[in-house]
C-alpha cells in the first residue's frame, strides 16, 4: 500500500515539475526577445523609448523617483537591464535543471525502487547545480551593483548636503552551501540505502 502510495504521489510530482520546466523555458524565450527587441530599438530608434520610463530605487523603506528631466537615457540604463536579465536568467535556467535532477530522482520512485544508483548521481549533480548557482549569482549581482552605483552616480550624493558619506553594499548570498552540502548529505544517505538494497536482493 504505502509502495503505491509513493509511486502514485512520484509520479504526479513529476507532471508538476514538467509543467514548471515548460513555463521556466517560455519565460526565457519571451523576456530573451523582449530585450533584443528593446536593444535593437534603442539602437535604431532611441527617441521611442526615451522618456517612456520611470526611472527610481530604493533606499531602504524610501523609494526615489527620479523626474522625466534628470532621467538618464534608455541606452544608459540599457545595460542594467540585461544584467537583470542575466541574474534572473541564471536563476530560471538553474532552476530548470534543479527541476530536471529532481525528476530525474523520481523516475526510480515512479517504479516503486527509491534505492538506486541512478538516484544517487541525480542529487549530487543537483547539489553542483545550486552551487555553482550560487556562486555565478553572486558575481553577477555584484557586477550590477557597481554597473548601477556608475549608472545612477549614487557616490555623488556624497557631494550633497547634510550627506556626510555614501556607502554602497554588495548583498553576498551564502545559504545555498547550506543547501549544497544538504543535498549531498541526501546522496550520502541514498547511496547507504542503495547499498543495503543490492546486499538484499543478492542474499534472496
Amino acid at each position: 500500500m504505502e509502495n503505491k502510495k509513493m509511486i502514485a504521489t512520484a509520479q504526479k510530482l513529476d507532471v508538476f515539475l514538467k509543467i514548471l520546466q515548460v513555463i521556466i523555458v517560455v519565460g526565457l524565450i519571451a523576456s530573451c526577445i523582449i530585450m533584443a527587441v528593446l536593444t535593437v530599438v534603442n539602437r535604431t530608434n532611441p527617441d521611442a523609448i526615451n522618456g517612456t520610463v520611470n526611472y527610481s530605487f530604493t533606499m531602504g523603506p524610501a523609494s526615489v523617483e527620479i523626474t522625466p528631466e534628470e532621467a538618464p537615457e534608455f541606452g544608459d540604463v540599457l545595460p542594467l537591464g540585461w544584467i537583470a536579465f542575466a541574474l534572473s536568467g541564471t536563476a530560471a535556467l538553474a532552476l530548470w535543471f534543479c527541476l530536471k535532477y529532481i525528476r530525474d530522482i523520481l523516475k526510480p520512485m515512479k517504479q516503486g525502487n527509491p534505492f538506486h544508483s541512478e538516484v544517487v548521481k541525480s542529487f549530487k549533480k543537483l547539489a553542483w547545480v545550486v552551487m555553482i548557482t550560487g556562486i555565478v549569482r553572486n558575481i553577477v549581482n555584484l557586477v550590477g551593483t557597481g554597473v548601477a552605483a556608475e549608472r545612477w552616480h549614487l557616490t555623488e550624493l556624497a557631494n550633497v548636503a547634510g550627506i556626510q558619506n555614501v556607502q554602497i553594499n554588495a548583498d553576498f548570498e551564502v545559504g545555498f552551501i547550506v543547501v549544497f552540502f544538504g543535498i549531498l548529505l541526501m546522496s550520502y544517505i541514498f547511496e547507504y540505502g542503495t547499498s543495503l538494497q543490492q546486499l538484499s536482493d543478492e542474499t534472496l
